[in-house]
């Protein structure tokens, strides 16, 4: 499978910033925009299908917020729309950037400056378009790195395992199994190369293996990054699960809900070479497919009863 650019292209931004300039002051009913694609004048600039793109980059990255079918501007977006575009576009490509961080990002950039040999091939091309200044460019991915904290991730991913083991512990003491609730466990906090971090007891005497990712929500989905080990363990093992939270702050966390291995299939790339092999990727699932709460402590992950405590 083709690497996936985690960063748009400055014609994408640009799309994204053309969509933006047709949603009014008071906002637009999704609809109306979307309909209205088909014959906006862009002067063959953009297709229908680059202002859709561009209105869910606008969408994803929050730049638009989405309520009951309106669309409205969020102030950092009005600030964008007041400047000229030949400025507004790079800032429109940070702001964008920093809703939704590439993967690289916490390897790549350092305050002394940029590994660019880290930074994949069409990301790297994509930056280029838009910051065709070096420098401007080093500058905009230190300014982007200052907002990527890896001590914040790792807290508001402990804390949703955290979440998850408190939530099983409580699922299997309301079944008058407090023996059980006992055993409920952080495996991660062994090893974090055994494709799951919570481990615990089902009624059947079966264990479920969780994984758990406290991902970012990204209009109706969720994503996170999964590795090729934890995927891996998800196609092969019945008993394992992926379950989402949402880290409300360093220390407190929800479950927003899980789905089993199967959900994987399809959206993890295929490697095309025995000479190179993917090791992580970033995923997207939408909210619809989720199952709510956990898996079942009665009959474990397969059946699709919940725990919603």
């Amino acid at each position: 499978m083709r690497y996936h650019a985690l960063v748009p292209s400055g014609h994408q931004v640009a799309a994204a910033f053309h969509v933006a300039s047709l949603v009014g002051p008071e906002g637009t009913k999704q609809v109306a925009l979307t309909a209205s694609f088909t014959h906006t004048a862009t002067g063959g600039v953009f297709s229908t299908a680059d202002l859709e793109r561009g209105r869910d980059l606008l969408i994803r990255s929050r730049l638009l917020s989405s309520r009951e079918g309106n669309l409205r501007r969020s102030p950092r977006l009005n600030i964008l729309l007041g400047l000229p575009q030949a400025h507004a576009i790079g800032l429109a490509l940070l702001a964008l950037l920093d809703a939704a961080p590439p993967t690289w990002a916490a390897v790549a950039i350092r305050e002394d400056g940029i590994s660019d040999e880290l930074i994949p091939d069409d990301d790297a091309r994509a930056l280029a378009e838009v910051w065709t200044d070096p420098l401007e460019r080093e500058r905009a991915l230190i300014a982007l790195g200052s907002r990527f904290d890896p001590r914040a991730l790792e807290a508001a991913g402990e804390a949703a395992e955290i979440a998850v083991v408190m939530k099983c512990r409580r699922a299997l003491e309301r079944l008058n199994r407090p023996d059980l609730a006992s055993t409920v466990q952080r495996v991660s906090e062994i090893s974090d190369q055994l494709g799951y971090d919570v481990l615990s007891p089902t009624l059947s005497g079966d264990a479920m293996r969780l994984e758990v990712k406290s991902g970012s929500a990204q209009g109706d989905g969720v994503e996170c990054i999964i590795t090729r080990n934890e995927v891996s363990r998800g196609l092969a093992d019945p008993t394992w699960a992926l379950v989402f939270c949402h880290a409300r702050s360093p220390r407190i966390a929800r479950v927003l809900g899980w789905c089993d291995g199967a959900a994987l299939r399809g959206r993890i790339p295929v490697d095309r070479s025995v000479e190179g092999r993917w090791m992580s990727a970033r995923i997207r699932i939408d909210r619809s497919e989720l199952r709510p709460g956990l898996p079942s402590h009665v009959r474990g992950v397969t059946p699709p009863q919940v725990d919603r405590g």
